[in-house]
């Protein structure tokens, strides 16, 4: 309905809304191995293009946060757990280890770097929600970056006066 586009037009393109969504998940694994191929740059460079990449590419954020949204959806929650397996195989945990400094691996390391894609999930969808805030995803993302550093460093801090 929002497209324009008949039912007979949809059809036409389409034989089924299951081979659209696989569409739709196919194109949004193949952004997300575009943004994977960012992970190999300095820290400043990395951050500066994927806020590029975010100012680029509004709706397929809007389609990820549905898919996170809507994980109660067995289809919706297959797709997102590929995407978030896509990112840890593809150099994004290794990324995030390197790039917040972080002395740990295997598990551990999945369980932060999950907590991490959660939290920037949750705040793109808590700007989808309120009207009164423009969206401005890059600059959010920015700002999660630094809340994370700002923890991690208050973190670190706590560490070395309990030693």
């Amino acid at each position: 309905e929002i497209s324009g586009l008949t039912r007979t037009s949809f059809n036409y393109y389409f034989n089924s809304k299951d081979e659209f969504f696989d569409l739709l998940i196919e194109k949004h694994l193949e952004n997300i191995l575009k943004l994977a191929s960012l992970t190999h740059y300095k820290k400043a460079d990395v951050i500066r293009d994927v806020i590029e990449m975010i100012n680029k590419s509004e709706t397929g954020l809007m389609f990820h946060i549905q898919l996170f949204n809507n994980r109660g959806i067995p289809k919706f929650n297959e797709a997102f757990l590929k995407v978030r397996e896509l990112k840890m195989a593809n150099g994004f945990m290794d990324w995030f280890i390197d790039f917040f400094e972080l002395d740990i691996s295997g598990k551990q390391a999945e369980k932060v770097f999950t907590l991490f894609l959660d939290i920037v999930n949750t705040r793109f969808n808590y700007l989808i929600q309120t009207n009164d805030k423009p969206r401005e995803f890059s600059k959010e993302f920015y700002e999660i970056v630094m809340d994370f550093m700002l923890f991690l460093k208050s973190y670190r801090g706590q560490q070395a006066v309990a030693v």
